[in-house]
């Protein structure tokens, strides 16, 4: 694997990702801001995915390797690279209100 093959690791299980965001809210906060951020948006075929990771070797689970190719080809906001489900404008703009500022 040479460098720049990856972006990031990610858990391909959807329960895991709730509970993640149930531990974050859980998080004490105390005298600090913590606001959502959502930069980006993903869709992934899902069977897709699986069968590319498996024709790479790739172990399914926590922390699977997924390839920048295949998350840039998932995006779906702010850029439209998947037709699957697109955004629309309305949706766009409420996506918006969460984005990162300063």
């Amino acid at each position: 694997m040479g460098s720049g093959d990856l972006v990031g690791m990610r858990d391909l299980k959807v329960q895991q990702v709730a509970d993640l965001l149930r531990q974050r809210n859980a998080a004490s906060s105390r005298g600090t801001s913590r606001p959502w951020r959502i930069e980006s948006v993903y869709l992934f075929d899902v069977q897709q995915l699986l069968a590319e990771l498996r024709a790479r070797g790739v172990k399914i689970g926590t922390a699977s390797s997924v390839r920048a190719a295949q998350w840039a080809a998932a995006e779906i906001y702010p850029r439209a690279s998947n037709q699957a489900l697109p955004v629309r404008p309305e949706q766009a703009e409420l996506l918006r209100l969460y984005a990162p500022t300063g």
